[in-house]
Formats: C-alpha cells, sequence, structure tokens
C-alpha cells in the first residue's frame, strides 16, 4: 500500500504566522518555563514576518550585542535598525526629532502649507496610564540618589514604551510587529501592574492601530492569559530519559488551530517544530501487492515484517490480539489494518471488518478501492455497523443487529 504518512519536517507553527498575518492588530501572549526557548520564538517571528511587517524587539534583560552573538541570522534576515533596544539617550534622540517636527508643522500651518496632518497612534490610554503613576494612583518605581534624596520615576520617563509609539507612528499606516521580552519584567521596572500595562497596549496600539504586539511572559502561570488575543505555551519535560520541548497553542483568536500541540527543538538558534500531516489516499493508488502465505498452517498478515514478529504469520483458526502501546499513532494501526483486509481479500478469502475509525461503511470501502478492485472489495468484504442504514443498504455492509455473518459471507 502506499506509504500511510508523510515524514514530519522541521518547520515554524503555520498557524502562529497565520494569525499575525491577519486584518487588524493581535496580540499574542507566550509563556513558559525558564530555557523552553520564549526568546527564541518570539524572534524568530520577526523572521517569519521580516517582508510584510516592520519589527521592533524591546528587551529589558538582554544587550543588542549579546541579542546578535546568539542569533547570528539575525542580521542576515533583518536590518539591525529594526531591531532595537529603548534606551534614554534614544528616548532624547526621539524627543528632539518630535519637537523639530512639530515646530516644521507649526510654521507649515502658518503658511497654509498644512495640508494633510500626520496619522499618529492615539496615546489616550498611555497617558491615563502615566496620569494615575504621577498621581499616585500606581505604584511608583523610587530609586535613591544619595544624600537621602529621592528620584521617583514617573510614567513619562517609560522610554521603552514611548520608543514602540514612536516606531507605531513612524510605519503607519502600515503595520508593525513589537516584541516585548519581558512584559512583567518592564512592568515591574515602573512599578505597574503587567495587566495595566497590558491593557494600555491593547487599546492604544493593537485595537487603536492595528499593531501586532507579543508580550513574552517570564512565568508559565496563566494568570494574564485573559488580556491577550492568542497564547503560547512552551514546556520542557522529560521521556525516556530525553528531554522533550512541546507548545500549545492555547489561543489563536480568530485562527483555526489545526495542529493545538508541537514537538520542537531550539537548534542553531531557531525554533523547528515537527508538522505531522495526516495521511490522505493518493490520487491513482497503486494496486496491493499480495504477500503469499507462510506455509500450509498459516497465512500472511500482508506485512512480512509483521509476519516475521509473529513467529510466520497468523495461525489458522486461532484468534490473534495485536496490542499496540501507548502514544502509536493512529496512522499505523490503520496500516496494518488495510494490509490485512487487502491481502485476505486479493486472495479471495472473506473478510468480517469491523473498522477501528469511526466512520460509514461507505467511507471505509472507498479508503481501500484502487488498493483493491471494486468487484474484490465487494464480493469478499463485509464492513460490520453498529449502526447500518436501512434505506439503502449496501451489499458489503451489514448491521451487528440482527444479522447471522454466516449468511451474508
Amino acid at each position: 500500500m502506499a506509504e500511510a504518512e508523510r515524514t514530519g519536517t522541521a518547520t515554524f507553527p503555520r498557524e502562529i504566522i497565520t494569525f499575525l498575518s491577519s486584518p487588524g492588530g493581535h496580540s499574542l501572549i507566550v509563556r513558559g518555563m525558564a530555557g523552553t526557548g520564549k526568546t527564541t520564538l518570539a524572534l524568530q517571528m520577526i523572521e517569519e514576518l521580516a517582508q510584510v511587517q516592520q519589527s521592533y524587539y524591546m528587551s529589558t534583560r538582554v544587550s543588542d550585542q549579546s541579542l546578535f552573538n546568539q542569533f547570528p541570522w539575525l542580521l542576515e534576515k533583518v536590518k539591525e535598525g529594526e531591531i532595537l533596544k529603548a534606551r534614554k539617550k534614544m528616548k532624547k534622540k526621539a524627543d528632539s526629532e518630535m519637537q523639530v517636527e512639530k515646530i516644521l508643522l507649526g510654521l507649515a500651518a502658518i503658511k497654509g502649507e498644512l495640508k494633510t496632518e500626520k496619522v499618529r497612534s492615539p496615546r489616550k490610554e498611555l497617558q491615563r496610564l502615566e496620569g494615575n503613576i504621577e498621581a499616585g494612583g500606581e505604584e511608583s518605581v523610587a530609586e535613591p540618589t544619595g544624600e537621602g534624596e529621592i528620584t521617583v520615576t514617573v510614567g513619562s520617563m517609560m522610554p521603552e514604551i514611548e520608543m514602540a509609539y514612536d516606531v507605531v507612528d513612524r510605519a503607519l499606516p502600515e503595520r508593525t510587529l513589537i516584541i516585548i521580552d519581558s512584559i512583567d519584567a518592564l512592568a515591574e521596572k515602573y512599578g505597574v501592574q503587567p495587566s495595566k500595562l497590558i491593557t494600555t497596549l491593547q487599546k492604544d496600539l493593537v485595537e487603536g492601530c492595528g499593531t501586532n504586539i507579543v508580550y513574552v511572559l517570564e512565568t508559565p502561570d496563566p494568570l494574564l492569559d485573559y488580556l491577550g488575543d492568542g497564547v503560547v505555551y512552551l514546556s520542557l519535560n522529560s521521556s525516556t530519559g530525553r528531554r522533550v520541548r512541546e507548545m500549545d497553542l492555547l489561543k489563536l483568536r480568530g485562527c483555526e488551530i489545526r495542529q493545538p500541540k508541537y514537538v520542537y527543538t531550539l537548534l542553531g538558534g531557531r525554533v523547528r517544530t515537527f508538522e505531522y500531516s495526516r495521511y490522505s489516499k493518493p490520487d491513482k493508488p497503486k494496486a496491493f501487492d499480495t504477500v503469499d502465505d507462510p506455509d500450509k498452517k498459516r497465512v500472511s498478515t500482508g506485512n512480512a515484517d509483521l509476519d516475521e514478529m509473529l513467529g510466520g504469520g497468523l495461525r489458522k483458526g486461532t484468534i490473534t490480539l495485536i496490542e499496540l502501546g501507548p502514544g502509536v499513532p493512529v496512522v499505523s494501526s490503520s496500516s496494518i489494518e488495510n494490509a490485512l483486509i487487502c491481502n485476505f481479500a486479493s486472495r479471495g478469502r472473506g473478510v468480517a471488518w469491523l473498522p477501528t475509525k469511526k466512520t460509514g461503511a461507505e467511507a471505509s470501502r472507498d479508503s481501500l478501492v484502487g488498493f483493491l478492485e471494486p468487484e474484490v472489495f465487494d464480493k469478499s468484504v463485509r464492513i460490520l455497523e453498529p449502526h447500518a442504514a436501512s434505506e439503502s443498504p449496501k451489499p458489503y455492509a451489514i448491521s451487528l443487529v440482527g444479522e447471522d455473518v454466516r449468511l451474508v459471507i
């Protein structure tokens, strides 16, 4: 028979790309245990979307040079100027540029030369958060300066956040991808709750400008999941002495999740997931190659390797139980099942078939016709259905209730 399932290949989850590429702005929370590759995953989103979205990476823990040392492929895929860590000097530069822009706009307005106003991101929620902090409504960060004096850092002195807004402004009306690594560390730095910071960015940038924002969380706790449009959870487990990395796509609002769980590696500084493709019957299936019986007392399963494992095939007049251990994919049991049916039917033996898959008799027959000629299947195979449809009986299907199998095979 044809190969049951194509070999999985190392890829990046298509669901995440579809989610961040769909119209409108989206927020994605990436959380997990330490060492699971949260930063690597976030940076690779920049690589995957580099051709369609301007990217801005905001790190509270790692310097720019360290990033490029750890992930050299960043220099190949993304311009260094597009992945910047905001600093106070950058903030001052942005402020000065904004002041110059305001002066030029004012002069143009006076001269009557101003025809269109530059599109800017709404900052209503940011201003409200800054106002609350300045008024003492939010906790603030106090930094000792010596001599008993204390300097209080308020919302207006959040260069990373303000730089993100500036990046969005420069890209409008085009969409921007912003990575914040990590949102809880940034919130702690400025003395605000992570939920307040996420809500502010969600309303101003995600909903107000159609910006894509990825929040990296240093904790695996799901306490903030409700604030994100999407949630990805990374975990590191142990199985038979090996470390297994798993990625769970817990939520991607508005996006179909075809594969909710991926196994992945961090080889070469990249997240490489393994995508499993479901078996699909070929358009022109090859006729089943019949396997001869080992001897007069035994019959073949249709699989020479399985015959050898069973000590020379199936002994006539016996009941054989083939038990599959935990974790064996359904496609493996289907391969054994289909080989048995095809080999028996092709040799003219009768087959009473109760499909392991929950499909009807017609769908089960269609899955094997082509590997077997239709007339061969209809003559030798009877599909046992717990709830057969009496209105349109099929010659190859019988009900498990009220029928004598010996009379119909």
